[in-house]
């Protein structure tokens, strides 16, 4: 996983720069993204091994953009996270082919 290439979106910056930091502390490239359209820039401009999306987002939601990353190039893994964790929202993600369904807070010490 060294110098994997990890994309975190987040609506929260804060949560944005503490993923990015645990995560590069790890060893990971991050990149970051508030917004659904510009997450979906990064995503078209550079290849990532994995996407940490948040559910609830400006533009499109994360199972949104669990649908059109899988789209653009299904061997990338997308972790959907939540504050707000729903039985429904789980089984669409699922069917989507999400790597995980999360809910916040994250924890990041395991």
């Amino acid at each position: 996983m060294q110098n994997s290439a990890i994309l975190v979106i987040d609506d929260d910056e804060l949560v944005c720069e503490i993923l990015k930091t645990s995560l590069t502390d790890a060893g990971f490239c991050v990149d970051t993204a508030i917004e659904s359209e510009s997450a979906l820039r990064k995503f078209r401009d550079k290849q990532y091994d994995a996407v940490i999306v948040d559910l609830v987002l400006p533009g499109k939601t994360g199972t949104e953009l669990l649908e059109t990353f899988k789209s653009i190039n299904p061997d990338t893994s997308v972790l959907l996270v939540t504050a707000h964790p729903a039985i429904e929202t789980a089984q669409k993600a699922i069917q989507l082919d999400a790597f995980d369904y999360v809910s916040k807070p994250l924890n990041l010490r395991s």
